[in-house]
């Protein structure tokens, strides 16, 4: 089932993203999200709320690995976007 045939609560106990600092900050469901901003979310992102102890530490660990699998296919498909593009241009498509 996708997010968008899901109903969720996204309300918190507090209003978390003006507390953190973040102002408008659109919900992300993790779970549909795509490898990269899986990995991006671990790396920089930061916890507001987490329902059981360890949840975020076994979420961070899962988003590396699967973006460092997926990592070498995106950027053979980004340098291909790029060539086509640029092939676009050069004759004069672009």
């Amino acid at each position: 089932m996708r997010w968008t045939e899901r109903t969720f609560d996204f309300s918190l106990p507090v209003p978390a993203a003006p507390v953190a600092g973040l102002g408008r900050v659109p919900p992300v469901l993790l779970d549909d999200a795509p490898p990269l901003l899986r990995f991006e979310i671990a790396r920089d992102g930061v916890l507001l709320f987490q329902r059981e102890d360890h949840l975020w530490t076994g979420f961070k660990a899962r988003a590396m690995v699967d973006w460092w699998d997926w990592a070498p296919t995106h950027r053979r498909i980004a340098s291909a976007v790029v060539r086509r593009l640029r092939e676009r241009i050069a004759d004069g498509q672009g």
